[in-house]
């Protein structure tokens, strides 16, 4: 599963973390900026406290699908200034799911009568707000403060990187063999710099195959 952890340029030495120690962050899902995030709805007898404990126990990573979103870009990289690492993760890992939307809280009629409280905490974590959906969040559930089981692809630096933080990436990268991308805004989307090389390549070499004169060839 191929999925993009943005980072702000502001603290590098998290984004020098991840791409050094091939580990990600997994913070504490009560200060994410979501006020809603954790939310749930029960009667007062029904194991509330329980939940309450099954969810404090719990950190999560959050990555998206995408990496050619604006919004993200500038929410999550410091307007353009940040990158993204494109990452691979474990297909069908049970503690990886791409986020579910829902509306304000999570009710335990999803379950039944008789519900687990581990498994509804992780029904509500493994879920957000409608309104957040932009995100294509993909996240890791996690008891450990760092995630391991994953492989980088590649950087994607935004449109605005200062030139020192993008100099020192590229050394870095370079050490790490981790291939290093631009990202570049087109009039009708966002895309990186190699993936444009490869649509103008492949536009090039159809051109002149429709130019060519297979007449002359065939003879």
């Amino acid at each position: 599963m191929t999925a993009y952890k943005f980072r702000p340029s502001e603290n590098m030495r998290f984004i020098f973390d991840i791409l050094i120690n091939n580990r990600l962050f997994c913070s504490d899902w009560s200060k994410a900026n979501d006020p809603l995030e954790g939310g749930f709805l029960v009667e007062p007898n029904d194991k509330k406290d329980e939940i309450y404990k099954a969810l404090s126990k719990y950190r999560v990573c959050c990555l998206s699908e995408f990496c050619s979103n604006h919004l993200m870009w500038a929410h999550y990289a410091n307007e353009f200034r940040g990158v993204t690492i494109e990452v691979n993760l474990p297909d069908d890992h049970p503690d990886i799911r791409l986020v579910s939307r829902r509306h304000e809280f999570l009710t335990r009629e999803i379950l039944g009568k008789d519900f687990e409280p581990d498994e509804f905490a992780r029904k509500i974590l493994f879920s957000k707000y409608k309104d957040w959906m932009y995100e294509n969040e993909i996240r890791i559930l996690t008891t450990s403060e760092y995630f391991y089981d994953f492989t980088i692809n590649r950087v994607i630096t935004g449109q605005r990187i200062d030139k020192i933080d993008f100099e020192v990436l590229k050394i870095i990268c370079n050490e790490r063999k981790i291939t290093l991308d631009k990202q570049l805004i087109l009039d009708d989307r966002l895309t990186t710099q190699s993936e444009f090389e490869e649509e103008m390549e492949y536009t090039e070499i159809i051109e002149a195959s429709e130019n060519y004169n297979w007449k002359d060839w065939e003879k």
